[in-house]
């Protein structure tokens, strides 16, 4: 069958669903993308075929892939405040610009659905889009961040809030509470919207206190089996556990570092471990704590492979340290023996396919949720990136490098992820969608 993957137009959306893309081909599917034109280069050695339309409101000329690390560094001292405070300005942000972005560009995302003529659309937004409700398609919405939006109605966690296991029920639902209000301006515009275009608010079905009305269809979320909030109860109807979407190694494409000779583990006699650092590629535009950060794991006497980033040529790496712009990272990640990240639920997951421990140094979003769940978990630490002591990281390093039971149940939750049915379970499920609506 056809399927149209249409990710929200953003690098990570748009990894995520590449991914997704190439484990439904193996299921012999034709896989689309449809996406604004300016989008199109970091789809260029896909493989899939991409149908796009021209965004007015961006200049071809623009860096796509370096605008949310520009928003990142004009906000430091925004990012800088902790999940609580940070939603209502930095969430919603992110909400709104969705928003926007549908009411512009819904037109285009319909008659490109039209041209295309898929069997089934799969999208990736945080909010309803008309064009796929109304397209007389069968339409499936992927929630490619962290899960506790999921498990809402269980009284999880409200999503990107880093609370978690044990924490009063009356401050979540307080945090719950003051995270919605901060969306009601941005609900009101958009809920106006939607019943212009035709949208029965009605039968919208909205997960938690977003913007995304849930498909009636399949709505798929991506996390772990063995990390998922299952103390919440089982998973919600409609929806289904994708545990990873890893994309896989390619052993052509370089690493993207000066020296490939630092994966070669032959002088790991002397006890230094490898450890790969990376804060994504939005985070990294926060120059002053990646070189904070820098600073501090320049005392310690194991090696570091750094994702530098957008300001790549502005990071000094000191003796124990090789870096690069952008890293291979599907290649680097099996060899080394720890992964300090960010906590984007990309790199969290394919931390724990490659069966690694970790550290969360969280920026943003659910990258705070991330960072408790291994805590709550014991199955990595996490600290703020802002104020993380030099005793706190660097004792982190080793004690989770000596804990052999937490190393034993990361390797556990890894060889699970390798061996999941998980897809094979999905593509079932797809197929049984587009037959019957046949």
């Amino acid at each position: 069958m056809k399927i149209a993957l249409i990710p929200m137009a953003s690098s990570g959306r748009i990894n995520i669903c590449t991914a997704l893309a190439r484990t439904l081909a193996t299921f012999n599917h034709e896989c689309v993308f449809i996406l604004p034109a300016v989008w199109t280069a970091t789809l260029k050695d896909s493989g899939f075929q991409v149908e796009t339309f021209e965004d007015t409101t961006v200049a071809p000329s623009d860096d796509v892939r370096s605008s949310s690390s520009n928003l990142i560094s004009s906000q430091a001292a925004v990012f800088s405040l902790p999940a609580l405070q940070q939603f209502p300005l930095v969430g919603a942000h992110g909400f709104k610009q969705c928003c926007d972005s549908i009411m512009k560009d819904n037109g285009s995302y319909a008659e490109t659905i039209k041209r295309v003529k898929p069997d089934l659309i799969i999208f990736d937004f945080w909010t309803t889009v008309p064009a796929f409700v109304q397209s007389g398609i069968p339409y499936v919405a992927l929630f490619s961040c962290s899960p506790p939006m999921i498990y809402w109605k269980s009284d999880a966690p409200p999503f990107s809030s880093g609370l978690g296991k044990g924490d009063d029920l009356e401050l979540i639902k307080q945090t719950r509470e003051r995270f919605s209000k901060s969306l009601e301006p941005i609900r009101k515009q958009f809920d106006e919207y939607l019943e212009s275009v035709g949208i029965n608010l009605e039968l919208e079905d909205r997960l938690d206190f977003s913007l995304l009305g849930q498909s009636p269809h399949l709505n798929i979320y991506l996390y772990p089996r063995d990390l998922d909030y299952s103390e919440y109860g089982p998973v919600p109807e409609k929806w289904f556990r994708l545990e990873h979407m890893v994309r896989g190694s390619d052993d052509e494409s370089p690493l993207g570092l000066p020296d490939d000779s630092w994966l070669n583990r032959t002088d790991q006699n002397d006890g230094k471990k490898l450890i790969l650092f990376s804060l994504g590629s939005m985070a990294t535009a926060l120059i002053d704590i990646m070189n904070r950060l820098i600073g501090i794991l320049a005392h310690s006497p194991h090696r570091f492979i750094v994702s530098k980033g957008i300001h790549h040529e502005s990071i000094e790496l000191p003796d124990n340290m090789i870096g690069g712009k952008y890293l291979n990272q599907m290649k680097i990640m099996p060899k080394v023996d720890l992964v300090i990240h960010h906590g984007g639920n990309s790199t969290f997951i394919e931390t724990f396919y490659f069966g690694k421990p970790c550290i969360i140094l969280p920026i943003l979003g659910d990258q705070f949720d991330n960072g408790r769940r291994v805590v709550d978990l014991k199955v990595g630490a996490s600290f703020s990136p802002h104020s993380v002591t030099q005793e706190q990281l660097l004792s982190a390093i080793d004690s989770i490098l000596e804990d052999e039971q937490l190393l034993a149940r990361v390797e556990k939750i890894g060889n699970n992820l390798r061996n999941t049915n998980s897809h094979k379970e999905l593509n079932e499920k797809l197929e049984s969608i587009v037959n019957n609506q046949k």
